[in-house]
């Protein structure tokens, strides 16, 4: 049962490893003391009585009680934290799901969204390197979306002659949130993967 000796001592919670480890230093002491009293008894150190013997069975007893009832005491805080180790991990597996659920949701939404788009829609990152192309996007520079997905987009749509400047306020607008282009309408060179500009 749950609180009888056994489960304890052969448990691998705290508990268990805590008696393991203390059971025999609490079967040993008592016993070198008991011999010890014997040998000084043989020695006439001491007088020897009933007492003694009483008393040093006494302390084993004590000691090893006070060992059951640590155990025990450690044994039920190991199996409550354990039982809310799991609780935690399946809230979080619970929360992983229903997060990338929504996530695909949203994906999806956006994909339809930006797949009926007619105007090119493209992202990137803080490097300036392509994280989405739409299919208008591949339309109208000729390159599919995985082939220009990570690339610099200064320097996979950008004519050769406009590299220094586009790479410049792009640096500009990395650091400072600033640029020419931004929150304005301009008309700009592109180069398309055959060579032709528009």
């Amino acid at each position: 049962s749950e609180h009888s000796f056994l489960p304890w001592l052969t448990s691998d919670h705290g508990g268990g490893v805590m008696l393991r480890r203390m059971v025999p230093l609490a079967l040993v002491a008592p016993i070198a003391i008991i011999w010890l009293g014997g040998r000084a008894q043989t020695a006439g150190l001491v007088g020897g009585n009933f007492g003694d013997a009483l008393s040093a069975g006494a302390i084993v007893v004590g000691i090893l009680g006070s060992l059951v009832t640590c155990a025990a005491i450690v044994d039920g805080l190991d199996r409550r934290r354990m039982a809310q180790d799991r609780q935690i991990s399946q809230l979080n597996a619970s929360l992983l799901k229903r997060t990338q659920e929504a996530l695909s949701e949203t994906e999806e939404q956006f994909r339809v969204m930006t797949g009926a788009a007619q105007d090119a829609m493209i992202t990137l990152d803080h490097l300036g390197q392509i994280t989405f192309w739409n299919q208008a996007a591949s339309r109208m520079f000729g390159y599919s979306a995985e082939e220009a997905r990570g690339k610099d987009i200064h320097r996979l749509i950008m004519p050769a002659r406009f590299w220094e400047a586009s790479q410049a306020g792009w640096a500009r607008f990395a650091t400072h949130g600033e640029g020419p282009l931004i929150g304005s309408t301009y008309e700009v060179m592109a180069r398309r993967k055959d060579g032709a500009e528009l």
